[in-house]
């Protein structure tokens, strides 16, 4: 089915759109729960920079106990006990940190589906007959009904994800300048191909899914004729139970192979783009081990230089990743706040009074069928429902 509407054709994200639609999404949770945005906000940035911390605890527990090994003093064997001791704190800290932030994430989950799908509901209330009948808003509405409780929390949750491993590769990147700023383009050159491979995917996968949305309205509605107790009599009298699920089958084949043919060729450049990344990551450690080996840095060093480029890889890799889906949740948050945003029409008031008015309404010659022992019986009556009754005609 063809859309002409050009409010429908696809959106081009941009960092001041996402930017716009994370506020607005978590708006929705901050008129209801500020405290919790608060509290998610405060335990992101422990969580951040407590992994760099760690690390940097490692460099001293290593050359405290090089130190106590060649001086045999109990001054350094203390102080290597001492910042065992101050990493299994930080550590401590940090587990807690990310137990309680994905408590409150769950917390926020709930809070923001609910928050949206109020929404929908809302202005599906709103809309007049006319409008809700028109083919691009019934796709705008499917969209938005389908990923409700997913895409609005994957927004906001990923705008956390970025604070958080923003602030993490800053922290990474202050230890590394110290020692080469070339680590640092080891890192990020590292990271590219795949978050170029990743976001030319969400593009193509969000077009896909689009596309398709008049198929999965289809299904949907052979669903309810094949399980609708509305439909029933009619699908059992015309034995239509064999077509339609031959017809459910052959839409769920198409829509798979499809799906599936677009996932594998993702999947494959996925692997090739992620073994590009990893062999600069480890020629950043071997340069790392070599000059350690001519003696420009200590073991202790080397340990932590090793621990930053791999905890600098994970977080690009995160960091793009967090960018990447927020530019999936971006492209469905456009349709869902374009429907949203739909300006209301007013309807028309109609005729509420009759010629004389608190008379009620009046059924003249109104036909009617009843089936007797032999045959159908037509019935012609008139009645008259009074202001305030409420008649109920059942059979």
């Amino acid at each position: 089915m063809s859309d002409t509407n050009p409010d429908s054709a696809q959106v081009r994200p941009s960092i001041a759109m996402a930017w716009s639609h994370g506020v607005r999404t978590a708006g929705l949770v901050w008129s209801s729960q500020p405290w919790l945005i608060i509290c998610i906000s405060i335990l992101t940035v422990v969580v951040a920079l407590l992994p760099a911390a760690a690390l940097y605890m490692s460099r001293l527990i290593v050359d405290s106990v090089v130190a106590a090994i060649e001086s045999g003093a109990s001054a350094d064997r203390d102080a290597a006990l001492m910042w065992v001791g101050v990493e299994a704190a930080i550590l401590a800290v940090l587990l807690a940190a990310r137990r309680l932030l994905a408590f409150e994430r769950s917390r926020l989950q709930v809070e923001l589906g609910y928050a949206t799908n109020q929404a929908i509901l809302g202005k599906c209330a709103a809309l007049d007959l006319e409008q809700i009948e028109r083919a691009d808003l019934q796709q705008q509405l499917v969209i938005a009904k389908q990923f409700a409780t997913s895409r609005p929390y994957n927004l906001v949750s990923r705008g956390f994800d970025l604070l958080q491993h923003a602030l993490t590769l800053v922290s990474v990147a202050v230890l590394l300048w110290a020692f080469s700023p070339l680590l640092l383009a080891f890192i990020v050159a590292g990271a590219l191909p795949l978050f170029l491979g990743n976001l030319r995917f969400a593009d193509t996968a969000f077009g896909f899914y689009k596309g398709r949305t008049p198929e999965v309205r289809e299904r949907s509605y052979l669903e309810s004729l094949i399980t609708g107790e509305g439909s029933a009599r009619d699908r059992l009298h015309y034995r239509l139970d064999r077509p339609l699920q031959a017809r459910y089958r052959e839409l769920f084949q198409s829509m798979f192979q499809r799906d599936l043919v677009m996932k594998g060729r993702h999947a494959f450049w996925g692997a090739v783009l992620a073994i590009l990344s990893t062999a600069v990551f480890l020629g950043a450690k071997v340069w790392i081990v070599w000059v350690t080996i001519s003696g420009a840095i200590t073991l202790g060093q080397m340990t932590m230089f090793v621990g930053l480029v791999k905890q600098g890889q994970a977080s690009v890799t995160s960091l793009l990743a967090a960018f990447n889906g927020v530019v999936e949740d971006v492209l469905y948050l456009s349709t869902l706040y374009g429907f949203l945003d739909t300006p209301v029409e007013a309807r028309a008031s109609g005729v509420s009074v009759g010629e004389t008015p608190g008379d009620g309404l009046r059924f003249y010659m109104f036909p009617i069928a009843i089936q007797t022992a032999r045959d159908w019986r037509w019935m012609m009556l008139r009645f008259m429902c009074r202001e305030g009754a409420h008649w109920v005609l059942s059979g």
